[in-house]
């Protein structure tokens, strides 16, 4: 009999608001494309902007990824939409 791995669901607004803990520390953020999508696909649901500049350093972010990369989110732990 094999054993089912059990995850924990973690909710995506859970999840950026850890994520903008970790890299406020860097000056930078998540934050959800709104109308941009209409203009441009490409964007994604959440975009990585830096603060201070008001420049986005990255396009089309993965949550569970970006909150794997830096140790926000457990192996054990799975993202659910809110």
């Amino acid at each position: 009999m094999s054993k089912a791995k059990a995850t924990v669901p973690v909710t995506e607004r859970a999840l950026l608001q850890r994520i903008n803990r970790k890299l406020g520390k860097e000056l930078e953020s998540v934050r959800a494309t709104r109308n941009i999508p209409l203009h441009d696909p490409s964007f994604g649901k959440y975009m990585r902007v830096d603060v201070n500049r008001n420049l986005i350093i990255d396009r089309d972010v993965d949550l569970s990824d970006l909150g794997r990369e830096l140790k926000v989110l457990a192996p054990w732990e799975s993202v659910i939409e809110s």
